[in-house]
This record gives structure tokens, C-alpha cells and sequence, in this order.
């Protein structure tokens, strides 16, 4: 989910795509998350993954958790945050004793 760029509805006219595999997303109820492409060179867009819903509602929801979710996730896992954050506290409050060399 990181590395996830965009949700795209497929229900949006402004947002459908306008390619050879439109097809493909003129099903009820589909979004997509997108990715951008590890290899610029190899496509001109990224992954996509599709998702189908089988109501407005549940459509609705996983529209919001994934909104919610896409460009909002840290780069490291919180742990990760937490402890990079405690070693800066760390060398800050080493940095400011004053050392006592003779």
C-alpha cells in the first residue's frame, strides 16, 4: 500500500480511462489503486490492481479505507519511526553535555 498513488473510480466519467483496454473497466462498481512503474522506460503507467464491489455501499466504504490509506502510510514501519526518532533524541542530549577532557 505504500507504494500505491492514486484510487481511481471507475464509476467517474472524468477518470475512465480512454485506452484499448477500457473494456475492462465499464464493470459496475470497479475502482483501482494505482501504482507508479518501478522501470519509467518499460510502460507508460504504473501497476494497477482492480477491484469489483458487489453493492454501492461496500463500494463506498473500501472507496474511503483506501483514500484514507493511499499516500498516508510511512516510509519505515512505525517501529522503525520510533527508533530513529528515540537515536536522534539520543544524540541530542549527547551533543548537549559539555565534555570534560583534560
Amino acid at each position: 500500500m505504500r507504494a500505491a498513488k492514486a484510487v481511481m473510480d471507475d464509476d467517474d466519467a472524468s477518470l475512465r480511462r480512454r485506452d484499448s483496454d477500457d473494456a475492462l473497466f465499464q464493470i459496475e462498481r470497479a475502482f483501482r489503486l494505482v501504482f507508479d512503474p518501478i522501470d519509467k522506460g518499460v510502460s507508460r503507467r504504473g501497476e494497477e490492481i482492480c477491484f469489483y464491489a458487489d453493492t454501492d455501499e461496500e463500494k463506498a466504504q473500501w472507496l474511503d479505507v483506501f483514500n484514507a490509506l493511499v499516500g498516508h502510510i510511512p516510509p519505515n514501519p512505525l517501529w522503525a519511526e520510533l527508533v530513529w526518532q528515540r537515536q536522534q533524541e539520543l544524540d541530542q542530549d549527547r551533543a548537549s553535555i559539555p565534555s570534560t577532557s583534560s
